[in-house]
């Protein structure tokens, strides 16, 4: 959409390929947007992924109505989910980006991991044909260039398995976002037990554990680890039908 990029409060994706009571919902939000309607607005796109509704365009939008109402945590939110559901979405990035500086988080957020994966993948096959290639070739004539080819390509292979294997296990973690102003995240899972630190509102955690009304926090880049009640950080990936 035009003009995305730089008006990113201002302009909605318009058409989300949904059709019936799901499309005329969302058409409702889009207009109440439009007419500074913020909350009416939060209100339907809630009510359309409360269906199980979801996808990019969508969690876009709800990303785009918190924004406006000055909820940076369920803005950070659903900008994560959108980019869940659309990894590469330049739009979805670049508002995720604008609601980390706001919020005040410096750590990285690993987005290429799943991309990476995917291509280390493609990297290690082709080493591995090429393995067997060069293996085949050295039953019917074995020469030095052969015999290193072998080897350069079983250790390029080694390598880049262990490089996918250590991508997926990053992309396969469990993030969640704070969604209240400051979560007190405790040394264990009760009232009774010491802070340990504060997790501001909109900082996106790895989510380690739960117990009853409590869920282990983690944040990785500065080694930290506590619990908070269920209630103040909201997981990312979540059951969701997609607009597309």
């Amino acid at each position: 959409m035009i003009g995305r990029r730089y008006f990113f409060l201002f302009c909605l994706v318009l058409s989300a390929g949904v059709y019936g009571a799901g499309q005329e919902a969302f058409e409702q939000a889009n207009k109440a947007y439009q007419q500074g309607d913020f909350a009416a607005a939060r209100e339907s796109y809630e009510h359309l992924t409360g269906a199980g509704i979801g996808g990019v365009t969508l969690c876009y939008n709800l990303g785009n109505a918190y924004y406006r109402l000055g909820k940076m945590g369920q803005a950070r939110l659903w900008y994560e989910r959108a980019l869940e559901a659309s990894p590469r979405d330049e739009d979805a990035r670049y508002n995720r980006d604008l609601v980390r500086e706001r919020v005040g988080e410096t750590e990285g957020t690993n987005d290429g991991f799943k991309e990476l994966s995917g291509a280390l993948w493609v990297a290690a096959s082709v080493a591995n044909l090429l393995f067997f290639v060069l293996l085949s070739l050295g039953l019917y004539r074995e020469t030095e260039w052969v015999w290193w080819g072998r080897w350069f390509t079983g250790i390029l292979f080694a390598i880049l398995l262990s490089a996918v294997i250590a991508a997926q296990r990053q992309a396969s973690v469990r993030w969640g976002v704070i969604t209240v102003e400051r979560a007190e995240a405790r040394t264990g899972p009760s009232a009774q037990d010491q802070v340990g630190f504060v997790a501001p509102e909109g900082h996106r955690v790895v989510l380690l554990d739960n117990l009853n009304d409590w869920i282990q926090i983690g944040v990785p880049a500065k080694g930290l680890k506590g619990w908070v009640l269920s209630a103040e950080v909201e997981p990312v990936r979540r059951p969701l039908s997609s607009f597309h």
